[in-house]
């Protein structure tokens, strides 16, 4: 149960971070902060799923990073896409 506090409370204070730092950089730095964080979260995904599957770490977190590339610039080619250029 403590993990799970944990886990709530670093996401808070992750939204609550870029929240914050957005208010004062602007709209692009929103974006990008924005897209960042979410992309992440494949990263940690992609980590746990293949730990669990029994990679080693360092192969999994390599694997995890081009997971995540990937993801921003699926991200970054979805928002060309729909007219907002980067």
């Amino acid at each position: 149960m403590s993990l799970y506090v944990i886990k709530v409370v670093i996401s808070a204070l992750t939204i609550v971070g870029i929240t914050q730092i957005t208010k004062r950089a602007g709209s692009f730095c929103d974006g990008i902060l924005a897209s960042l964080a979410l992309t992440s979260l494949t990263l940690f995904v992609a980590l746990a799923v293949l730990l669990k599957r029994g990679v080693g770490f360092p192969l999994a977190l390599g694997i995890g990073l081009l997971i995540m590339v990937g993801a921003y610039l699926l991200t970054a080619a979805l928002v060309r896409r729909c007219g907002v250029h980067i």
